[in-house]
């Protein structure tokens, strides 16, 4: 959205121009939502049953994850427009606590980190820094579900911060804060590991009740980073040798365009209704995707232990 205006704000701008835009050009417009559009957006159907994407054939059902500056889910995409939902963020997303802690940390001082993201710029700190000065209390480690939670951790890492400004006798407001890389590595890493630990459990979840699930999309912002793909690879290839794992383009990774226009396309091509009334359309900021299905999955009590090679080392039933 533009820095000036609220996601409410942003919400409404866009969809009075969208309406504009279809009362000129075409009455039809379908029920559309960020993280659906996510799900689609690297997709080109070549018939209803089976997608292509970056010559790979893909095929329904296959499990997503999204991480973004505004969703964290892990679901399985059984068709177009049907999706069962294993686990979603209970309180921030990981796009939004990366950049907190970016601000937190006064990154945009420096040049090289000046006009990016807060999440890229946490990325690139994090090369050089130690990812084992700042550790957290664990969240919700003994909660097994697939779950996230970020607002704890973002609140822990803040304290470390300011305790640290306070201790610094030159601390200087026009630059970042001291030892800024340590703490862009430990926030990063802990962010990366919660992810990973419960992308894992949504597989051993899913080989027991979507066995012909054997494909990993991962898309959003927050895919983007390097380091996450690694790990997500490692882990997955440790257990689970049979799952493939995808990586949409990074900049399909992010809102665009197209992947509203495409997930409109698919949506069509599906049989999805269009709104009958467009002057009865209205904006929801947090739709959900599809069916939640977390308390069943927190129900089987599935066990999974990522160990520090980022490889899962035991699962209990």
């Amino acid at each position: 959205p533009p820095p000036s205006l609220s996601l409410s704000g942003s919400l409404s701008l866009f969809l009075s121009f969208s309406l504009i835009l279809l009362f000129s050009l075409s009455p039809h417009l379908p029920p559309l939502s960020t993280p659906t559009s996510l799900c689609l957006s690297v997709c080109s159907f070549d018939n209803p049953h089976t997608l292509y994407l970056c010559s790979i054939e893909l095929k329904f059902p296959y499990m997503v994850l999204l991480a973004s500056g505004g969703h964290c889910s892990i679901a399985i995409v059984l068709s177009a427009k049907d999706y069962v939902v294993l686990g979603e963020t209970l309180d921030d997303a990981p796009g939004e606590a990366l950049d907190k802690v970016a601000r937190e940390l006064r990154l945009s001082r420096l040049p090289e980190y000046d006009g990016l993201n807060g999440g890229r710029a946490i990325e690139l700190a994090a090369r050089e820094g130690d990812p084992g000065v700042f550790r957290p209390t664990p969240i919700r480690s003994k909660v097994r579900d697939c779950n996230t939670s970020f607002s704890g951790m973002k609140s822990q890492c803040k304290k470390q911060i300011l305790r640290a400004i306070a201790e610094d006798e030159n601390d200087d407001d026009s630059l970042p804060v001291k030892n800024y890389q340590n703490f862009a590595a430990s926030f990063q890493f802990y962010v990366i590991r919660q992810i990973v630990q419960r992308v894992a459990r949504a597989i051993v979840f899913s080989q027991r009740v979507f066995p012909d699930v054997s494909y990993l999309v991962a898309s959003g912002g927050v895919v983007c980073n390097e380091e996450l793909r690694l790990r997500l690879g490692q882990s997955i290839s440790s257990f689970a040798p049979g799952y493939r794992l995808i990586f949409p383009p990074a900049n399909l990774c992010t809102d665009n365009g197209v992947m509203i226009a495409w997930a409109g396309h698919e949506y069509w091509k599906a049989g999805v209704a269009p709104f009958e009334d467009l002057g009865a359309v209205r904006y929801e900021p947090k739709l959900p995707i599809g069916l939640n299905i977390s308390q069943r999955v927190l129900e089987a009590q599935l066990r999974t232990k990522v160990n520090r090679f980022w490889q899962v080392e035991t699962i209990f039933s």
